[in-house]
This record gives structure tokens, C-alpha cells and sequence, in this order.
């Protein structure tokens, strides 16, 4: 046998078998056959129709992976690759991102959008050289406040017991300081919070309101957007690198439908979750201007104290910068 047929054959021997599956492992708090599940799984079947099988994606929906804090530490240990996260565990790797979530700043639909896509290149690079890749970036509904009263004011709510998710004594502190009546405890424990009198009331997506079943405890919910919902899909830089170069470009293109699909389901996902738990006696508290312009208030205070500590000045700023442009061309 000649050299050529030699090289030939172990040419086509290592073509044929010296190619295995890279595998990805993602994980996400989203229940399995939820929207933000359907649609993880969408891209999984793209990244290995497009990579012929060598790229296989495992979703691991509902926190079989754990929470989210859990997510990050097995990304960073290599049990995950991957985990889709929301804001407050994203800022547990970028703090920075969480100028995106002052309270009562941004409560409209096209000026998120706007803020997102101004601030993707900036927060891209922040996660990079954290040791990520963000590859999808987009909006998850809105948080509104649910109590076991009615709550349109400030006023309202500070003679509740307001349930603030634990982890952070700095925000919990910022309520404290602004009046509130906060007492820290685990998102998983809400329900067990207003069953057993220790919170009556929360703030959270309705989405998550309506999956986990919160609003059975809290049958009043503000008509006021408290915040938008973050979401990102990130990947450990390590295992980025380990995907062909030539093939990664092709995998990141099919993210931008990924944030299309995301978005437009975050606006379905609150609506018909509204509209689920008002079936089930959720009332729904008209807010009025003076009410509004209180809570305006209240987040400039908000802000102040918490600038420095859950984030930078700097990145404050940029967010105020990038809202007062898409003022501007609204005016014009």
C-alpha cells in the first residue's frame, strides 16, 4: 500500500470517526414547555442542524440545574456551559447591568427597547471579559408589585410587609431606607412568606406570579410597571472556544431570531397571564398621575442609594443618557 493510499484512508478514518459531538449543557429556572423553554430548544435544533451534529445542546429547563446562582457556579466549574439568566444573577457576573432595573426609570415598551439595543455592544463586551459570550439579549415582561391589599401609592405599600428577594443587603437596605417594611427571604419561599403572614406583598413578572402560583396569596397586583425583566443567554467563554471559529459566526447569526422570539413572547407571556389570574379573582389597581410621579420620585431616592454599591455611577449615567435620546427622537 502506498504512502498516498495510507494518508488517503487515515484522511477519511479521522473524518469519519475523529469528529465527536461537542456537547453543551444550558440551564434555565423557565418550567419545561414554557415559552422561554420552547424557544431554547428551537436553537438547540438549529446549532446542530447547522454544525451537521457536531454541536448537540442539552436544556436543562425548571432548575434541574439548580437556581440560578447554583447556574453560574457549575458554568464556572464546567458541570454547565451555559445557563439562560435574569438580571439579578447577570449581575452577580456584570453588577453594572443593573442600572437597567432602577425602579420606575424605564416603563415603556419602546424605550426598553431602544436601551437594549444601545447597550448591547457595552454589556457584550462587560461579559466577555468576565469570561462569557452573551448571545441572546432581550426583554422577559415586566415586574409589578402584588399584595394582599391594595397598593396604587408609595404610601400604600409601606404599611405592608414587602418580601424582597434575599442575597443582597444592599437592596434590602435601599427599601429599608426609602420606608418600606422589607424582610428578606428566597424567592422559592414567597408563597410560604404570605401563607404563613411573614410578607403581604411581592414584586415579581406576572408570568412568574402565575407559574409558581404567588398571586393566590397576593390577589392585588399594581397596574404600574415596577421594572423590565433582563434576560440573557450566556456561554462559558471556554466552551465557545472550543467550537470551530469558522462555525461560531453561523450559531451567533441564528440569535438574533432567538431575541425576536423572546421579545414577542415576553409581551404574550404577560398579557395572558394577567388575564389567567384574573380569572381567578386577581384585581388589578389602577394607578393615577399623582400616584405615578410619587413613585418617580421614590426611584431618583432609590437610585441615590444604591449608585456605588449594586452598580457604578458611570453605567447609570450611560442608562440615563441612552433614555433622554430616545426622548429626544420622540419629539421630533
Amino acid at each position: 500500500m502506498t504512502k498516498k493510499i495510507l494518508l488517503l484512508l487515515l484522511t477519511l478514518f479521522v473524518g469519519v470517526f475523529g469528529l465527536s459531538a461537542l456537547t453543551i449543557k444550558i440551564g434555565t429556572v423557565a418550567p419545561a414547555g414554557s415559552p422561554w423553554d420552547n424557544i431554547l430548544h428551537n436553537m438547540a435544533g438549529k446549532w446542530e442542524q447547522i454544525s451537521n451534529g457536531t454541536i448537540q445542546v442539552v436544556i436543562y429547563p425548571g432548575g434541574i440545574a439548580g437556581g440560578e446562582s447554583d447556574m453560574i457556579r457549575k458554568m464556572r466549574i464546567g458541570q454547565l456551559q451555559g445557563a439562560a439568566l435574569t438580571q439579578l444573577a447577570l449581575g452577580r457576573i456584570v453588577p453594572d447591568i443593573l442600572a437597567l432595573n432602577v425602579p420606575f426609570l424605564v416603563t415603556g415598551e419602546g424605550a426598553f427597547s431602544y436601551l437594549l439595543s444601545k447597550t448591547h455592544a457595552y454589556f457584550t463586551k462587560r461579559f466577555n471579559d468576565a469570561g462569557y459570550q452573551l448571545l441572546a439579549w432581550s426583554s422577559a415582561g415586566w415586574v409589578h408589585f402584588f399584595s394582599t391589599e391594595p397598593i396604587s401609592s408609595p404610601a400604600e405599600l409601606k404599611k405592608l410587609r414587602l418580601g424582597v428577594p434575599a442575597g443582597d443587603d444592599s437592596l434590602l437596605n435601599a427599601w429599608r431606607n426609602l420606608g418600606f417594611n422589607a424582610v428578606s427571604l428566597p424567592i422559592p419561599d414567597i408563597m410560604t412568606g404570605l401563607q404563613s403572614g411573614m410578607i403581604d406583598a411581592f414584586y415579581a413578572p406576572p408570568s412568574a406570579a402565575v407559574v409558581f402560583q404567588w398571586f393566590k396569596g397576593a390577589l392585588h397586583m399594581s397596574s404600574f410597571r415596577v421594572t423590565p425583566v433582563v434576560v440573557g443567554l450566556l456561554i462559558d467563554d471556554r466552551a465557545w472556544k472550543e467550537i470551530p471559529k469558522g462555525l461560531r459566526a453561523k450559531l451567533r447569526a441564528t440569535m438574533s431570531e432567538v431575541d425576536s422570539e423572546l421579545r414577542k413572547a415576553s409581551t404574550n407571556m404577560d398579557r395572558d397571564a394577567i388575564a389567567a389570574m384574573k380569572k381567578h379573582g386577581l384585581i388589578v389597581d389602577p394607578v393615577t398621575a399623582q400616584d405615578q410621579q410619587q413613585w418617580h420620585d421614590l426611584a431618583t431616592a432609590g437610585a441615590k442609594l444604591v449608585v456605588g454599591k449594586l452598580f457604578s455611577e458611570k453605567s447609570l449615567q450611560l442608562v440615563e443618557s441612552y433614555l433622554k435620546q430616545y426622548q429626544a427622537q420622540k419629539t421630533q
